[in-house]
């Protein structure tokens, strides 16, 4: 009678971060991508507020990422990446929209 407590379980305990790892870097490609061509400058709206210049922090496989603004009026604002309405580049800027 196992509850789980024992090494039967062991290995796939061990595998379940890296599969998660892997899924989100598939959902979250775009933003991936565009993190990484703009080595993490960029500017966030959030919701219907104004567009603020900042820097992104985020690592590649986890579905959130940190924002703070060049102004110091928000430092490390975590997001989850779920809530992007909107994730482009122009001009060398990362622009997020996030919902919420």
């Amino acid at each position: 009678m196992g509850y789980g407590f024992g090494n039967s379980g062991g290995k796939q305990q061990s595998l379940r971060p890296v599969k998660r790892r892997r899924r989100y870097s598939k959902e979250f490609a775009t933003f991936f991508t565009n993190f990484a061509s703009t080595s993490g400058d960029g500017k966030c709206r959030i919701g219907s507020g104004d567009i603020i210049s900042g820097t992104f922090t985020a690592k590649k496989g986890y579905p959130f990422c940190l924002f703070s603004s060049d102004d110091g009026s928000i430092v490390n604002r975590k997001h989850f990446l779920r809530n992007i309405t909107a994730d482009s580049v122009s001009r060398g800027e990362h622009l997020l929209v996030f919902s919420a």
